[in-house]
């Protein structure tokens, strides 16, 4: 794990509602933890100042799975903890590859959960601009798997 790749992870446990994270690989362990008293007291103050609102638009992404960047970039995060699968089977071609466009409705991947295969489909026409995760990787609830684009 190098140095973007943990600043990438803090940005992400940062923006998540993740409270506490810990992770080790072959030479780096992290632990990272919210101070949550704080942050809620922050969160409040911002919003009283700022008349903070949570549109319906933006309820009905984060519930899809999806979260926005400024700059119209878009993440399709996992929406249940399992293993992450990019073909339907070790012989086939990958749902979707970097660079690739895809339509709504088009599958991107399965997760496989407690023996069962989820499919996870596209939620909007787009163009797949990273792949977060590995095959066969196991992954987490709201875990960023890619960076798209909206077509």
């Amino acid at each position: 794990m190098d140095n973007k790749d943990i600043f990438e992870l803090v940005r992400f446990f940062d923006k998540s509602s993740i409270t506490e994270l810990e992770m080790e690989d072959q030479n780096t362990r992290i632990r990272i933890k919210k101070d949550q008293a704080a942050k809620a007291a922050a969160g409040q103050d911002d919003c009283a100042a700022d008349g903070c609102e949570i549109s319906a638009e933006e309820e009905t992404d984060e519930a899809k799975g999806i979260s926005q960047a400024e700059d119209e970039v878009s993440f399709i995060r996992s929406p249940i903890v399992g293993v992450y699968y990019m073909a339907p089977s070790p012989e086939s071609d990958p749902f979707v590859a970097e660079g690739e466009s895809i339509k709504e409705g088009d599958t991107m991947c399965v997760i496989e959960a407690m023996k069962v295969m989820n499919e996870l489909r596209a939620p909007f026409d787009c163009i797949i601009k990273k792949i977060y995760v590995e095959n066969g990787q196991m992954v987490e609830f709201d875990q960023p798997l890619f960076e798209v684009e909206k077509c």
